[in-house]
């Protein structure tokens, strides 16, 4: 099965975690094709709104915008 995932992360997350995250994540889902947008967290919150983006990373001093669905990690 193949799937595209297009994925907003904060500029300010430490790359070396989530690459180990995004390497263990690669081997269990081999079918899956991860797009990286890095942004901020209004421009990321904004793309997830437009379509844009399925999911982000992000941590916006602000609350989200209402429609957002919000998961803490």
């Amino acid at each position: 099965m193949e799937a595209q995932i297009r994925l907003g992360i904060m500029c300010s997350v430490g790359p070396a975690r989530f690459m180990s995250f995004m390497a263990s994540f690669h081997a269990a889902n081999p079918g899956c094709e991860i797009t990286l947008v890095e942004g901020v967290p209004v421009q990321l919150s904004e793309m997830l709104l437009q379509g844009e983006l399925d999911l982000a990373v992000t941590a916006p001093p602000e609350p989200f915008n209402e429609p957002l669905e919000v998961l803490p990690l």
